[in-house]
């Protein structure tokens, strides 16, 4: 059952991950683009936009740092029995 949990976890860091990066590519792709910013980006600027990525990124980074303690802590409480 812990395993689940684990591979779940690892999954949505690298789903944060990847969509993250990709937000954070889009700021700054459309940055040089104003008039499409409502169009892909929402109301905010592009500057937000990126923020918002960077900080996506962050929290995939730390949930999957989780992910990988709970696989260690998992695996050494398997070994013990």
């Amino acid at each position: 059952m812990h395993v689940f949990f684990i591979h779940l976890a690892q999954a949505v860091a690298w789903i944060g991950f990847v969509l993250g990066s990709m937000r954070v590519v889009m700021g700054f792709a459309l940055a040089e683009f104003p008039e499409l910013w409502s169009r892909y980006l929402g109301n905010g600027t592009s500057g937000e936009v990126i923020d918002k990525g960077i900080l996506t990124v962050l929290v995939a980074i730390g949930f999957g740092v989780l992910a990988q303690i709970g696989s260690s802590v998992a695996k050494m409480t398997a070994s013990r029995d």
